[in-house]
């Protein structure tokens, strides 16, 4: 593991670039190019004290080797290499896919030294850990981020494929974890942040049923498809609810988990590309991250990078803000045409706040609908 310490600015800040569902397949295709143009701009425009690839970094394509992931892997570190800052790494539902899977890719992502991401203690997935950042001054730790495997899919009993769950022995390694920072801590809390990619089902309490031609409303996910919702508070839950959220139908009690260990004030995910609300269930913020990469399907030219901001005189919260496509780097080489609105300019003209994402072609026009499939891409 890399001896890179993290640690405040001295103007007390800590800034975490999120990049999620990167799908980076040929790094020389039109989509691989503007995708790493996304990671180059937002490094250079935000300039974060610590980049997360959020899952699905890497994922399948036709003759594929062991060799192109290497490649691809090589593709989205570099931005980040080039300007000498710190990767932390999750691993999605795609990875293990690939020829190298979960375990090789890590493998190839730690020969960049600033690599901070290792496989873990516990025996369920591949990329559980933790990471102190330090007080300005080094002198002490002051915050902790969580970086979780969410795992892939699993068969059913009656042989129907769902997405997987966090296992008992990464809760248990959790519980162990956060108890040592305590001890270590004068028996208080280190406040935290999970990054993982895909989300809890207690999301869907930021969310409200309703009738099935509803304006906005989504189709929800699994267990839930026969159900349609929409962001059930719009007024304290910001940003787009534009397909179902994708949690496990099992519930493994992971968020319970946080609830009573008490030191996680928020959790980031990816998984859901288009999605990027943003609420608070139980005093926990839950943070959906806006695809990043072109490979994946999406919003047009609304692929976003999400930066995290935490401020070390107010450590019970943190700004979370999504930077798109548009905004960072202009036109999209493998979507010329493409004109989907941001949400700031959505908000702008009254169309945003929690509604389904809409598309702007020539007159704002079709609403989003039936993205999502059981096998996300």
């Amino acid at each position: 593991m890399s001896d890179v310490q993290l640690k405040f600015n001295e103007n007390g800040q800590f800034k975490i670039l999120v990049a999620a569902d990167l799908h980076m397949l040929e790094p020389n295709s039109a989509k691989g190019f503007d995708t790493v143009r996304l990671l180059e701009a937002a490094v250079e425009e935000l300039r974060p004290d610590l980049a997360v690839f959020l899952g699905d970094n890497v994922t399948m394509w036709d003759a594929i080797t062991e060799e192109s992931v290497r490649d691809a892997i090589d593709a989205i570190v570099t931005p980040i290499a080039q300007k000498g800052i710190p990767l932390a790494v999750v691993f999605g539902n795609h990875e293990c896919e690939t020829p190298l899977g979960n375990a090789g890719q890590l493998e190839h992502f730690q020969t960049y030294s600033k690599c901070l991401a290792v496989k873990g203690e516990p025996e369920t997935g591949v990329g559980n850990y933790n990471l102190v950042i330090k007080s300005h001054d080094g002198s002490h730790d002051r915050f902790n981020l969580w970086f979780i495997d969410s795992g892939s899919s699993i068969i059913n009993p009656d042989g129907s494929e769902s997405y997987d769950y966090v296992r008992e022995n990464q809760l248990r390694w959790y519980e162990q974890t956060a108890e040592k920072l305590r001890s270590t801590n004068h028996g208080y809390n280190l406040p935290a942040i999970v990054f993982q990619h895909m989300t809890v089902p207690e999301e869907y309490e930021l969310l409200r049923e309703v009738p099935a031609l509803t304006p906005f409303a989504v189709k929800g996910h699994g267990s839930r498809s026969d159900k349609y919702y929409v962001i059930a508070q719009p007024r304290f839950t910001k940003g787009e609810l534009a397909e179902g959220p994708c949690p496990p139908d099992f519930n493994s009690g992971e968020f319970e988990c946080w609830k009573r260990q008490g030191d996680v004030i928020g959790a980031v995910f990816g998984h859901d590309h288009v999605n990027d609300f943003d609420g608070t269930v139980d005093g926990i913020r839950l943070v959906q991250a806006r695809g990043s990469g072109f490979q994946g399907y999406g919003d047009g030219d609304s692929r976003a990078v999400t930066l995290i901001t935490l401020d070390e005189s107010d450590l019970g919260t943190f700004d979370s803000e999504g930077f798109f496509f548009r905004e960072l780097v202009g036109k999209s080489v493998s979507m010329p045409g493409a004109k989907a609105l941001t949400r700031k300019e959505k908000t702008a003209i009254g169309i945003g706040g929690g509604s389904a994402a809409v598309v702007a072609a020539a007159g704002f026009g079709a609403i989003i609908s039936k993205i999502i499939k059981r096998k996300k891409k």
